[in-house]
Formats: C-alpha cells, structure tokens, sequence
C-alpha cells in the first residue's frame, strides 16, 4: 500500500488531499487572507504561520489528514541530511487542534512558502508522499496518466492516439523527428531544470589556483561542446552564462571565459609553467595531469569529456577520463574525497534557487568544489532571510559570480525538456 497526499498547500487555508476516490478536493475556508501571526502570547519567535487542514483531506487508504501528519514530516525533514534546508527555520510546531497547527520560525526565510507542500503520514511511516500515478478529475479537466514502455512507448501513445499530453525531459534527436512527423501533434522544446555543469576540486594544490583553472576554462569550446550535444536536438540552444535560475537563462553579467586557447597557453607561461616538447606542461614542479570523472552512459558527457581531453591535450594539459556509474559519483564520500580532479554532471536548477544554496555554502553545505570566497556563506544567509524578490535575486546574483568568474564552476547549457500535444500546444516552462 502506498499512502498519498497530492502535494498542493495554499498557505494557512488549504491542505489539499487525494480522498478514497481520488478526487482532489480544494475547498475554500474563512481564514482571512493574512496568515502571519507576531502575536506574542502565541508566537514569541520572529514569525509564525497558521496553516488550517480542509476537514474533508482523506489520504488515499481513507484516514484523515491531521495535525499530526504535520510534525510527523517536520521530524522526517530535520532528520534527513538532504531534506529543504527551509525546515533548519522552523523553531517550534503547536499542534492547535487535530486540523489546525503553528509554525514557528526562528527567522524569516524567503522560502518559507514552500514548507509542507508535501506532507508524509504519520499513522504509517512506511510510506511516501509518492509520485502520481492515477487519474485527477476536477472542475475543466479530465487526466488521466498512461503507462508507456520509454520514449519509443510515447511516441506509440500519440501514434494511436491514446495521448493527448507528453513531457520528454533529455529526449534524443530521433524521438523529436518521429513526433514532430506525426499528423495534429506539436512538440515544444525548452531550456529544462537540469543544468550541464563543470566542476573543479579546488583540494587538489594546482585547481586551487583560480589563474589554472581559467586558463582550462579559457581552452574549452563551449559552443562546439553544444553542437556536439543538446544541438543535435535542439538547435537554437543557447549556452548558460550562470550557475542558478535566479530570474531567466542568461541573467546577468555574460560568461566571462570565452574560447581562447591563445589565451590559455598565455595564462600558464605568465604564472612560471614551462612545457618540454610534446609533454604537459610543469607548474611549481607539478605536471598538469588530471582525472576527469564523469557519468558513464551518458552518450553527450561521454562526447563532451572526450572532445575537452583532446583539446587540452593540444594545449599541454593532460586528461585521465574517468567514466563512474552514477551511483559512485554521487556517494557523498566520493565527491568528498580526492580521487578526482575535474567533474562533469547537472545540478537541478531550481525556481527559487536559495534551495539549492548548499551546493554553494561552505559550512556544513555540499560544496564539494571546496570554493569558499570571503563573504559567501554571509551572502547565502542574507538571501535565505530576504523576502523580497528582486534583493533575493541580486545577492544570489553576487554568489554566482564569486563561482564563475574564478571559474570554479563552468556552467555550459540546460539538458531540454520536450512538450508534446495533441493540436497546436502551447509555450509552457519546463517548471510547469
């Protein structure tokens, strides 16, 4: 059995359920519409939200949601290494009565709205909030889900019509051009929240240099990697000059590391390298050989992880590919460690990026590039606590660059997101 509820909270007035016939039910209460309580004699903290459960929210095996549903999941987050790290925010939960609890914040974090949105049961804690995976009727619309067998099975969907919706996140060439063959169907290719990163292990003496790794950065084609790779699905495909979603691909200031292997060389003879015949070149005694480990099976990093070997290779830097099964890369104690030099993956973006602040936090975060600039994690702090969006947006905008003009991290493109419909579509974000 797995117990559901559909993750949909509308702040302090809502906990929308999936009840036993898997309706989704979002009725409208009194509460007034402003849910932030400083009441001392209730909320002595910085900040408090009171969130009221519909009496009618079911999970899927009949029980009722309750109060108690809520600090279940609160206890589950704080105990879980990778959970939001929003929840670190909530000082205290008061269960008011079985459909009605408090929250209290120590501090007032930007994403705080997202607490909650989705809730685990507490009368069986063998269970997850898990996937959806049956049919939604509601007021517009009928949706019913299909099971398929892989891309190849949504293609069949939509050739016998039995689809009318698809979404195809990385979906190869040759699925793009059978499904854009097929009579009254459009696909719509988007920039999707998976981000094509390079990443350097600054505990290793050289990469630690921020003048080396610009001078790598310097000797990678970032356009031909493109060609190469998310082109050959999507040719308009533009290249990140960012690391996070703050506000759109492409914000800020441009990547300041244009190909310049003329330039790379230069860096190296300008910080003392020297290099013999046909050999890497030697700085402060080290010769520059690294390990590049990436995800093997993956055919783009597979091309791109090549292609960068050879042209470094060229230029005197030597490569020793290291092709991982995800599952060995993404060990924590791997990507702590120092069995690696250079790595190539994606980070998630995310629409509110102060989630992802742990990749770049420097105390206790993920930040297995070991980059700690002066004043990060302050800035990281200031953001979390920020509600505003623009500020919010401007200070993340300043973390970006302390990791991308140093070239701590080189952000290349977003893996896209196909939208398939049945008639004329629509321009949805890959969020949506």
């Amino acid at each position: 059995m797995k117990t559901r509820l559909l993750p949909v909270v509308v702040l302090a007035v809502i906990v929308a359920a999936c009840t036993g016939s898997v309706a989704t039910t979002t009725t409208p209460t009194t509460v007034p519409p402003s849910v932030i309580t400083t009441e001392p004699d209730i909320c002595p903290e910085t900040r408090c939200v009171r969130l009221r459960i519909d009496p009618d929210a079911r999970w899927s095996d009949g029980e009722p949601v309750t109060a108690d549903d809520f600090v279940h999941t609160l206890d589950m987050a704080r105990a879980a290494s990778s959970a939001d790290p929003a929840y670190r925010a909530v000082s205290r939960i008061d269960v008011i009565a079985d459909d009605e609890v408090l929250i209290a914040l120590s501090d007032v974090s930007a994403p705080f709205q997202r607490l909650f949105e989705v809730v685990l049961p507490a009368h069986d804690d063998r269970v997850t909030s898990g996937p959806l995976d049956h049919d939604l009727r509601g007021e517009g619309f009928d949706l019913e889900t299909v099971d398929v067998d892989g891309v190849r099975g949504v293609i069949q969907a939509f050739r016998r019509g039995e689809a009318d919706l698809g979404w195809l996140p990385d979906p190869p060439g040759w699925a793009i051009e059978e499904l854009e063959a097929l009579e009254d169907v459009t696909v719509t290719l988007v920039p999707g929240p998976d981000w094509e990163m390079i990443t350097f292990n600054q505990q290793s003496p050289l990469l630690a240099e921020a003048w080396l790794r610009q001078a790598v950065a310097l000797a990678i084609d970032r356009e031909t990697l493109a060609d190469l790779t998310v082109r050959t699905v999507d040719p308009p495909a533009s290249l990140l000059d960012t690391t996070m979603w703050v506000d759109r691909p492409g914000m800020g200031d441009p990547y300041p590391h244009a190909h310049d292997p003329d330039a790379a060389v230069r860096a190296l003879l300008d910080n003392g390298c020297v290099r013999e015949g046909d050999g890497p070149f030697v700085c402060d005694d080290h010769p520059l050989r690294f390990t590049w480990m990436t995800t093997a099976g993956d055919v783009w990093r597979e091309t791109m992880v090549e292609r960068m070997a050879s042209d470094l290779a060229d230029l005197g830097i030597e490569v020793d590919v290291r092709l991982m099964y995800p599952a060995d890369i993404y060990r924590r104690v791997n990507l702590a460690g120092d069995g690696w030099d250079i790595v190539s993956f994606a980070w998630t973006a995310q629409v509110d990026p102060t989630a992802a602040a742990e990749l770049y936090r420097c105390d206790g975060g993920l930040n297995f590039a070991r980059h700690c600039p002066d004043g990060v994690d302050e800035t990281l702090a200031t953001a979390m606590g920020t509600i505003d969006d623009d500020e919010r947006r401007l200070l993340l905008e300043e973390v970006d660059r302390a990791f991308v003009d140093p070239a701590a991290i080189i952000p290349l493109f977003a893996r896209p997101v196909a939208w398939v419909f049945k008639g004329e579509g629509a321009d949805p974000s890959p969020f949506d």
